[in-house]
């Protein structure tokens, strides 16, 4: 489940000598000062899935979980699968051999991701069921690099929820449901690399992960519903409404009626396919600690 873990040091110095002595690292990237024409932070250096930077205060390392297990240890974790809870261990292991000062390290993100399989596509799943999150307007498709893929991306100060699935008609019906996460949402448990070792931590982000999904507004089909309701409920679920809404009206109105918008959801029994798929995202992440 835990597909990037990003950490940073306050003590730079020993890293900084490894990356530039070239005996680890390969691939060094030294910025130049456009004035004096010399060196210049940042540094970055990359090996395997890891990703090093160090800046004028400090430095940061990146893993990618799912890179390191491929290319260190040739797992052959398909983009559709889930890490494991085992395969976590392996990139944390690999990293800790590079950076021996690694377990000291304070974590600043976290970033969780479960893939499902889905009875439609995923991404008519996107287009046409997934609607708002918390009344907030998404970015869809905010990515211009994936043309290929669909999502819907609702960013918060604190996390990023994006929900993402192949735009082919070939691809296996599957949904792709990511939260990156800063630290103040979960530091009061997990601060160093160590913590992510640790089970009860995986499950205390889980619920983390779980309560983000189910402030997701994803609806049924509703072209057969009481006509006047139809038209309600297709108000409520445009785009703009809500922000447009609480601007001109106020939060009291704004309550009110989406307190309405859930009798609704409830009313006509919309909420089926969400069920569904927060069934599906709890299994998912069972099995990645088995």
């Amino acid at each position: 489940m835990i597909e990037i873990f990003r950490t940073y040091f306050k003590s730079k110095a020993k890293i900084e000598i490894l990356i530039l002595n070239g005996k680890i690292f390969d691939d060094v990237s030294i910025s130049v000062n456009p004035v004096t024409k010399k060196e210049a932070y940042p540094i970055t250096s990359q090996k395997n899935g890891v990703f090093f930077e160090i800046d004028e205060y400090r430095g940061f390392v990146t893993g990618i979980s799912k890179m390191i297990c491929n290319e260190v240890y040739q797992y052959k974790i398909s983009k559709d699968q889930n890490i494991k809870f085992s395969d976590l261990q392996s990139s944390l292991r690999y990293v800790h051999g590079l950076d021996r000062d690694f377990a000291t390290n304070t974590i600043s993100q976290i970033t969780l991701c479960l893939n499902i399989p889905t009875s439609d596509r995923g991404q008519d799943i996107i287009r046409n069921n997934i609607i708002i999150h918390k009344n907030k307007t998404y970015n869809h498709n905010h990515d211009k690099k994936k043309k290929k893929v669909e999502l819907k991306k609702f960013v918060y100060g604190e996390y990023t929820l994006t929900i993402s699935a192949e735009k082919s008609n070939n691809q296996a019906y599957n949904l792709k449901f990511k939260l990156l996460l800063h630290k103040s949402q979960y530091k009061k448990h997990i601060t160093q690399p160590h913590h992510l070792l640790d089970k009860k931590n995986h499950e205390l982000l889980f619920q983390i992960f779980l309560k983000k999904f189910q402030e997701l507004i994803i609806i049924d089909d509703y072209q057969n519903i009481y006509e006047p309701d139809k038209k309600t409920l297709t108000e409520y679920l445009s785009h703009n409404y809500w922000e447009n809404l609480l601007k001109n009206k106020g939060k009291h109105v704004k309550h009110r009626q989406w307190v309405k918008f859930k009798k609704l959801i409830a009313k006509y029994k919309l909420d089926s396919l969400k069920q569904q798929l927060n069934n599906d995202l709890t299994n998912a992440f069972h099995n990645t600690l088995k």
